[in-house]
């Protein structure tokens, strides 16, 4: 099973220009990134699927050099097959240590709700985790919680002086 679930994980950075694959008309070299603005990008996107984990993933991206970078935010295909490789190993190292893997399950806030871009539904994690049970890992249902927009609750209007409490004659 792929540490991706690139359906779900991924499907928010889909739409961003340089992992969509779109490219601006501007000269190849007016599009070159240094390694500081490159390494940011991959962070932003690596950091919505692995929080925690993601500074190490974006130092190994760094490692692979520059232009291995800049294909890998300019491919979805190419960033997924990274962070999968890079996920191997991390987990490799880990179970040579005798550790668990370095993840670690996501928790939600009590009666915290995200939208399933799937359906558009509210879900609270434990409602995804009973739906996707069985069809998908705790691990790929987690990832794919992380990539959900949470719900953003709107602000009870401003409590007018008939809304305090009137303070009871002694």
């Amino acid at each position: 099973s792929s540490h991706l679930g690139l359906g779900h994980a991924f499907a928010s950075c889909a739409s961003h220009p340089r992992v969509s694959g779109e490219r601006s008309a501007a000269p190849r070299l007016a599009r070159e990134m240094d390694k500081e603005s490159v390494g940011s990008e991959l962070y932003a996107i690596v950091a919505g699927a692995y929080p925690e984990l993601a500074p190490k993933l974006v130092g190994m991206f760094l490692q692979l050099g520059l232009e291995e970078c800049q294909a890998c935010l300019e491919s979805q295909e190419k960033l997924a097959e990274r962070l999968d490789e890079a996920m191997a190993i991390l987990d490799q190292d880990s179970q040579r240590q005798g550790g668990q893997p370095q993840r670690r399950a996501v928790e939600s806030k009590p009666g915290e709700k995200r939208i399933d871009p799937e359906d558009g539904k509210e879900r609270t994690l434990e409602e995804l985790r009973q739906l996707c049970k069985g069809t998908y890992s705790p691990a790929e249902i987690d990832e794919y919680w992380v990539a959900m927009r949470p719900v953003v609750a709107t602000a009870p209007p401003a409590a007018g002086p008939a809304a305090r409490p009137r303070a009871e004659p002694v």
